[in-house]
Formats: structure tokens, C-alpha cells, sequence
């Protein structure tokens, strides 16, 4: 065992690391949220009093936001990131027809190798033959790209959601997978 790499899913599957949540993955909730749904904005999200969390006062009010899976932030991020999801949604022509065309957060559910698996799919667009996800990567690039999908394991979150649509809609079968990419900050 101890041969393994590193990188191995032995590793991955009996020392996963924990995920504590990054200024880039509450950016990319929020733009999320207000691409998506922006509906549930007011009870998604926990506007920051405080300039930083360098007080046991502030930390604590972060850990109880934290705890509640709300998505911190400021009204500062919140106008910045309502400009990129209009970026998403409008501007680019590529992901604002993907929108366009898409039921929002998708909940895909069924059975894998006999264990019960659920996911939330960002958009599954209407006459097409794909699904889409919204994913918020550091180094807007190719590489940056290819190194956050093998990070995380993007690749496999869409082909399983893929295999979960796909049972539970027969009329409806996806073949392909479409990742929109958005940068970590404003």
C-alpha cells in the first residue's frame, strides 16, 4: 500500500482532504447563485459586517455563517459578482445561449453500483444533447482548466450526472457534458 502514489484514489478514498471553503469558491457560489437562481439570493448569502475576521467576534459571526452553508460575502462582491453572472447570462454570447435555453439546478438522482447518488445540475438545456455546469476556475487558461478538472474531479461529476440524467430521462438522453468557466475573481 505504501507504493501508491500520492495522487491515487486509495489516497483519495481513506485520506480525503477537507474542504474548507476558499475567497474563490464563495465567489463562485455567489456568482453561481445569482446566474442561476437568483431568486434565493436574500437567503443564500451573509453580507460581512466586518472588514476582516482577525476578531474572536468576527470569526465566531464567520464560523456561525459557515456552519449555516451560507455564502459569505460583501455588498462590494455582490455588485461585482451580479456583473459577472449578467457577463454569463447576456454578454457572452457562447454561455448566455446556454442559459437561455436551460432549467436551472437540475436535481439528478439514481443508483450506482447499488449505492443511492444525487446531484444538482447547473443547467440542462432544452433540445440539446448535453448538460452544463458552472465552474469558477484561479488561472482563466487551458492549463488552469485541465489542472482544476483533475483537482476536482469535474470530469466525473459530469459523466455521472451525465449516467443520472440520462435514467431518469429515456425520451430525453444527453451524450455530452459542457463545462462554462467563469474566473475566480472579479
Amino acid at each position: 500500500i505504501y507504493e501508491l502514489d500520492s495522487r491515487s484514489l486509495w489516497k483519495w478514498r481513506f485520506h480525503p482532504r477537507k474542504m474548507e471553503p476558499t475567497a474563490a469558491m464563495q465567489w463562485g457560489s455567489l456568482v453561481d447563485c445569482l446566474a442561476t437562481t437568483p431568486e434565493l439570493l436574500a437567503e443564500s448569502v451573509a453580507v460581512s459586517p466586518y472588514d476582516s475576521y482577525r476578531t474572536k467576534e468576527a470569526r465566531d459571526w464567520r464560523d456561525a455563517q459557515l456552519a449555516s452553508k451560507l455564502i459569505l460575502t460583501t455588498k462590494d462582491d455582490i455588485e461585482q459578482a451580479t456583473a459577472a453572472a449578467k457577463m454569463l447570462t447576456e454578454t457572452c454570447k457562447a454561455s448566455a445561449d446556454i442559459f437561455a435555453k436551460s432549467k436551472s439546478q437540475v436535481i439528478v438522482a439514481g443508483r450506482v453500483l447499488d449505492v443511492k447518488v444525487k446531484g444538482l445540475v447547473d443547467m440542462a438545456p432544452e433540445g440539446e444533447d448535453f448538460l452544463a455546469d458552472l465552474k469558477t476556475v484561479s488561472s482563466f487558461s487551458l492549463e488552469g482548466f485541465a489542472k482544476q478538472t483533475a483537482n476536482f474531479g469535474y470530469h466525473a461529476q459530469m459523466g455521472l450526472y451525465r449516467e443520472l440524467w440520462n435514467a431518469m430521462h429515456p425520451n430525453d438522453q444527453r451524450q455530452r457534458a459542457k463545462l462554462v468557466w467563469q474566473d475566480s475573481s472579479a
